[in-house]
Parts: structure tokens; C-alpha cells; sequence
């Protein structure tokens, strides 16, 4: 068999006439079907558009579907489930098979056969990958939370540590209380905002505590079923940047006692 939408495809081969036939539903693809009478080998032609057969050569096509042993489907089924050039020779075929149980059907019948048993297939698995993207949307999340509290933390303790280091930085550059200028501007700002030194080292704190928070939770039980999983807190990688931010951030919150 042939699909029609795939030219640069080569022509694949299918196990019995309803694996055929049912290749539309599962791929959702016309296709154009050549095979041949199992009883006298006359060529058969089926063209199959919108899951629906608009032509088929000879007229009284029909297929056999059943089975003619026990045992393993491939081996009991498949290899008698053909395509007949009329019913007699599906008949004249069944002579020779007595332990054959099935019936004769339409080609019309076969294609709705085929459609039961694929159509199913890929459509599971199509409606699961939303669910797995979903949970690779929750791993870059968490990933990208972990940054950005991280850089938010180090921000804070910056913040906790300039009212402090700023204002000695300026007295060593000559800036006293009665300078005028920008300098003398930017460093009554720093003085400023030592009442809140408190409020930033909290904040620090909060941020970090959330930045580990992210990076060492346990992925849910879904995502550790599967390799790979993208909703792991993060990476080891992650984690090591998380630890040199989170000692850059104790740094400067004790630099202003470091430095006297």
C-alpha cells in the first residue's frame, strides 16, 4: 500500500487486509491499496480518500476475516485475513482451510473492522503528550522560580549590605556631613535606608529559603516514574550556582561587621 500524502514514501506492506485497511484510521492518511486474490491471485486495487473507499477493482471485492488456527494472532489470523476477487473464489479458498472460523464481509465492512481496532491507537498516545509537555512546563518552571529568587535574594542582600558599606565608602572618598554635590546626595540616600537593613536581610532570607526550596523538592511520583523527566527541581548544575549565590548573599550581609 501507498500514501498518497507522503509522495517521497515508499509503498509499505501490511500484515492481512485489515491492518490495511485500518492504516487510514490510525494515520489518518488516504491511501491507495494493491494486492491480489488469495485464491487465484488476480490483482486487486483499493483507493481509500477522507477514511472512506471511493474505488476498488473488481467490483466484487470482499474480505475474509477470521481466523484458521489457535494460538498467536500473527500466526493464526494475519495470515488468512485476505482480500478475494469475488465471494465464490473466498469460498473455493475456504475448501481448502477446515479449520478456518470467520466470515465472508463486504469491503465496506472490513474498512469499519479496521477502523475499530487502529483508530484507537496513536489517538492515546496523542491526547497523552499534552500531559507529558504539561510536565515539562512544570520542571521549567520550577527552574525558572529558582533563578529568579536566587537573583532576587542576592539583590536583597546587596540592598542589606549598601546602607552600610556605602556610606563608609563615601567617608573614605572624603564625603562628610556638610558636603553638597551628587556625592553628598547619594551617600544621605545610603544613610537612609538603614532603618530597613532588618526588612532586607529577611527578604533575603525568604528568597533563598524558596530558591532551595525549588531546587531540592521531590519531583511528583509521575514525574519519577518516568527517565528524563523534566519536572525535577532542578538540575545539579542549578543547585551549585544556587549555592555560590546564596555564599555571595551571607558575604555581603555580614560584610558591614567584617569590615568594622
Amino acid at each position: 500500500m501507498k500514501f498518497d500524502q507522503w509522495s517521497e514514501a515508499k509503498p509499505v506492506y501490511a500484515p492481512c487486509a485489515i491492518d490495511a485497511l485500518g492504516m487510514v484510521f490510525m494515520l489518518h492518511r488516504d491511501l491507495s491499496i494493491g494486492s491480489s486474490c488469495a485464491s487465484c491471485a488476480k490483482p486487486i486495487a483499493i483507493t481509500v480518500r477522507d477514511q472512506s473507499i471511493v474505488a476498488h477493482s473488481p467490483s466484487d471485492t470482499v474480505v475474509w476475516e477470521g481466523t484458521i488456527q489457535e494460538g498467536l494472532v500473527a500466526a493464526s489470523a494475519c495470515p488468512a485475513i485476505n482480500f478475494f476477487c469475488s465471494v465464490g473464489h473466498a469460498e473455493q479458498w475456504l475448501q481448502s482451510q477446515p479449520n478456518a472460523i470467520g466470515s465472508v464481509v463486504s469491503l465496506g465492512e472490513a474498512l469499519y473492522i479496521g477502523k475499530a481496532i487502529f483508530e484507537p491507537m496513536l489517538a492515546t498516545r496523542v491526547h497523552a503528550e499534552p500531559d507529558v509537555a504539561e510536565r515539562h512546563d512544570v520542571g521549567r518552571s520550577a527552574s525558572r522560580a529558582m533563578v529568579g529568587t536566587s537573583v532576587g535574594g542576592l539583590i536583597a542582600a546587596f540592598l542589606a549590605s549598601l546602607c552600610c558599606i556605602g556610606p563608609l565608602v563615601f567617608a573614605a572618598l572624603g564625603v562628610g556631613v556638610g558636603a553638597t554635590g551628587t556625592l553628598a546626595g547619594t551617600a544621605g540616600f545610603l544613610k537612609a535606608l538603614l532603618p530597613y537593613r532588618p526588612w532586607f536581610i529577611g527578604l533575603t532570607l525568604l528568597l533563598l529559603g524558596m530558591s532551595f526550596y525549588y531546587a531540592y523538592r521531590k519531583p511528583s511520583s509521575a514525574c519519577a516514574a518516568e527517565a528524563g523527566c523534566a519536572a525535577r527541581s532542578a538540575s545539579g548544575l542549578n543547585r551549585k550556582r544556587l549555592w555560590l549565590i546564596a555564599a555571595l548573599a551571607l558575604l555581603l550581609v555580614l560584610a558591614p561587621y567584617l569590615i568594622g
